[in-house]
């Protein structure tokens, strides 16, 4: 998946500009919950990135709240499981993220 806030700041992450990674990365996550909407998988893979820049920068509490909230918010769409082991929420996620697409 695409996502802008990724590759917006994989320019400069390794070049260790981390100030600019991380406002390119928020600015990328900005449009792509404006773009994509916050249930869009995109986003739980920006928020993570998000949270790896603030672990590496040295503010670990930041990135643990953006963890957190990944656990109350995503993690329990996919592993809450229907009878037949399907993960209804999680699927419909997906689907609503593709019909924006």
């Amino acid at each position: 998946m695409y996502s802008r806030a990724a590759a917006g700041s994989t320019r400069y992450y390794p070049q260790g500009d981390y100030a600019l990674a991380e406002a390119v990365f928020r600015r990328g996550l900005t449009i792509d919950e404006n773009a994509l909407g916050l249930d869009n998988p995109n986003i739980e893979a920006d928020l993570r990135g998000l949270a790896g820049i603030l672990r590496s920068t040295g503010r670990p509490a930041e990135a643990e709240m953006l963890y957190e909230s990944l656990e109350r918010q995503v993690v329990p769409d996919f592993y809450t499981r229907n009878g037949q082991g399907i993960p209804t929420a999680w699927v419909a996620r997906m689907r609503e993220s593709m019909a924006r697409l």
